[in-house]
């Protein structure tokens, strides 16, 4: 058997390393992420009536898409900080006795190479009273709009559009409580309704991305229910896509 020349067998080794890296599936780059974490008082910490604690990412890559992102959360910490909370101790009626807080604290939730998804878990106290809320934001990590936060269509790319979605997941979501409801023993309000559920439930806003790239919905804490948990409901585009299936 005629052995193979040295310039041979190394073209060998070259195509057969090819091959090797074609069926390792690409690593997701992930974007870099950091946290700022802070305390404020409002009018000032000697006599507030307003205490502010926050945890925010921040991304410290130095790209476009960075950027665009850095500068939604630093938008929004500013405007609690800066424009929101000032008011607030400012105005007789909302200070109130004082003793209020206010703590936001985000979480990521999607970090791929496709989306950058965080989730939002606000908790205000006012007069003893505390109120806790959810919000949530998706950007498209590459591709034509990167850098550039979401809607639901955008996010899974099916359906019309995102109101035909969010009417699909709204309806497919009821039935799912209804079963709870059905069952008995279960945390869901005595008059739970669908139009109580279309009232404080909105899909295309209320929704963030797992880092499956799937559409989470989520539904305001103490809302709907008799304890403080956050509902959650996860479809992937080849689920949202059968609910418009007629």
């Amino acid at each position: 058997m005629k052995r193979s020349t040295g310039r041979q067998g190394r073209q060998r080794i070259s195509l057969l390393l090819c091959l090797i890296w074609l069926l390792i599936p690409a690593a997701q780059a992930e974007l870099p992420v950091t946290w700022m974490e802070g305390e404020a008082w409002f009018p000032d910490e000697q006599a507030w009536t307003y205490h502010y604690q926050y945890l925010y990412p921040m991304l410290s890559g130095e790209d476009a898409v960075s950027e665009a992102i850095n500068h939604y959360f630093d938008l929004a910490l500013n405007e609690m900080a800066n424009l929101v909370l000032p008011m607030y101790a400012a105005d007789p009626i909302m200070a109130g006795k004082g003793g209020n807080r206010v703590s936001e604290q985000w979480r990521v939730t999607c970090n791929s190479d496709d989306f950058f998804s965080a989730l939002l878990h606000r908790t205000q106290t006012v007069e003893g009273t505390e109120v806790n809320t959810v919000s949530s934001v998706v950007f498209a990590a590459s591709g034509e709009y990167a850098g550039d936060s979401l809607t639901l269509r955008g996010l899974v790319q099916v359906g019309e559009s995102s109101q035909q979605l969010g009417e699909a997941v709204l309806q497919d979501v009821w039935r799912q409580i209804e079963a709870e409801l059905a069952q008995g023993d279960s945390p869901w309000l005595a008059d739970m309704s669908l139009d109580t559920l279309s009232d404080g439930f909105y899909p295309e806003e209320h929704f963030y991305a797992n880092e499956q790239g799937d559409a989470v919905f989520y539904l305001q804490p103490g809302v709907f229910r008799s304890d403080q948990e956050v509902a959650e409901y996860v479809y992937t585009p080849q689920q949202l896509e059968r609910l418009l299936t007629p």
